[in-house]
């Protein structure tokens, strides 16, 4: 027969095994602001070896995602959304600090939990920009250049240069060579507004073969000189098919 003493001596065994094979990391930190533990997924998390972390301040810390980490005397459950990893491999976690208490009820140090949530944070992108992105060029779409408009109003990047670009050779793309050629010609008009404008300008498709532009902090000086360098670029044949050549109107 197992005794109840028996019983006992497995729990903290359970309780380690199960801790070590959690998928969520783990950090405990003790009263004082130490951390005292912490578990495979956290090491991984954190980057560092667990030796560099053991017994070292929580304060002291200078990794993006314990810099929020200020446990909260009361033992209120603190939570926050972190994004971790290089530009090219983002991870999302959400983090989660609770208290730990005593069987008297008083607080005897905190736990750190973090929960990856990257695949639900790229639905959350593709969803976004699928509502605000055109599938087609992948600039931004009617609706978002129309509120883009209306935030314009109340911003402090005065002036704000407007730009209305029609690709004139789209029709005849289309009749001539098929709409592939069609979409294609599109492309490559995105691609060279892309090119052409900054990163901050906002370029949106809002018609079938239209797109506007909003330039911030664009002068009618600057202006008329983007035009020019626009004029200048696609007069230049790109490839040698009539139905590969950039043919704009631009009103500004």
């Amino acid at each position: 027969a197992i005794s109840f003493v028996d019983a006992l001596d497995i729990i903290p065994l359970a309780h380690s095994a199960l801790i070590k094979q959690l998928r969520d990391g783990m950090l405990v930190i003790n009263k004082h602001g130490l951390i005292a533990e912490g578990n495979p997924a956290a090491e991984k998390i954190l980057e560092p070896p667990r030796q560099s972390l053991m017994g070292k301040p929580i304060s002291g810390s200078d990794h993006p995602s314990l810099q929020f980490l200020h446990p909260d005397a009361s033992g209120k459950t603190i939570f926050n959304e972190v994004k971790l990893g290089t530009p090219e491999d983002p991870k999302w976690f959400d983090v989660r600090i609770s208290a730990i208490f005593t069987k008297a009820g008083k607080i005897a140090g905190h736990m750190v939990i973090w929960h990856e949530i990257t695949d639900r944070k790229k639905v959350e992108v593709q969803l976004r920009n699928a509502s605000t992105h055109d599938k087609l060029t992948g600039l931004y779409n009617r609706l978002y250049f129309d509120e883009a408009v209306e935030q314009m109003e109340f911003s402090d990047q005065w002036p704000v240069a407007f730009l209305i670009v029609d690709l004139d050779n789209l029709k005849e793309t289309n009749d001539i060579y098929g709409h592939d050629s069609g979409d294609q010609l599109l492309q490559r008009a995105a691609n060279f507004l892309r090119r052409t404008f900054r990163q901050n300008d906002i370029i949106a498709r809002i018609g079938g073969d239209e797109f506007a532009i909003l330039v911030p902090g664009c002068n009618e000086n600057n202006l008329r000189q983007l035009v020019l360098r626009i004029r200048g670029a696609i007069t230049k044949p790109l490839r040698p098919k009539p139905a590969d050549k950039l043919e704009f109107s631009i009103g500004y």
